[in-house]
């Protein structure tokens, strides 16, 4: 049997665990929000029929998308529908710039629709989870930021588990693609 390697008082991801600041206006709770009234006043503008503008057809057009795509299957909600079919009304009934509401946001998809193509969006919900969902969805990833932390914790994940799988080898499996790496046993 392999030896236990000794206990640091170190845990492994002590180092990367910092208070991430939410963005401003953010909240969850089961109150309402109290940033809400200082967002409508900002962005709101009443309506007025006889100088609006915005004449948008119906949309009448099929959708065709699949929920086989790995931001679909990143997790499960009930009555989730593909982001890339939602992208087709945010396309259709807004402009680049534009606020999008959703205000039974559940897992995020109209967000991260709105987000994607090109627009500012308002997700609501009740459920902790379905804020936390959201909020994650829509969230940019520095991609060089999220590689260097990746290969750090690929270092220290490597001491520590060598002495378990002392045939481990860490390789660049997929260099060209983004510089996706993969542990994987050598037998």
């Amino acid at each position: 049997m392999a030896k236990k390697k000794p206990h640091t008082g170190k845990k492994l991801f002590d180092s990367q665990v910092a208070a991430h600041a939410m963005p401003e206006g953010y909240y969850c709770g089961d109150q309402p929000n109290p940033n809400l009234r200082r967002f409508i006043d900002e962005y709101a503008t009443p309506y007025d029929a006889e100088t609006d503008g915005y004449k948008v057809a119906a949309f009448n057009q099929p959708i065709s998308t699949s929920k086989a795509t790995a931001i679909y299957n990143m997790h499960r909600y009930d009555s989730k529908k593909p982001h890339d079919a939602i992208r087709h009304y945010v396309r259709h009934y807004t402009q680049v710039g534009d606020i999008v509401l959703d205000p039974f946001s559940g897992s995020g998809g109209t967000c991260l629709a709105a987000s994607m193509e090109g627009r500012r969006a308002v997700g609501i919900d009740r459920s902790p989870a379905a804020a936390f969902i959201t909020k994650s969805y829509c969230t940019p990833v520095d991609a060089e930021q999220l590689h260097r932390f990746f290969e750090e914790v690929k270092q220290k994940v490597h001491a520590e588990l060598a002495w378990l799988y002392p045939k481990l080898v860490v390789t660049d499996a997929m260099e060209s693609n983004d510089r996706l790496h993969s542990l994987q046993p050598s037998f």
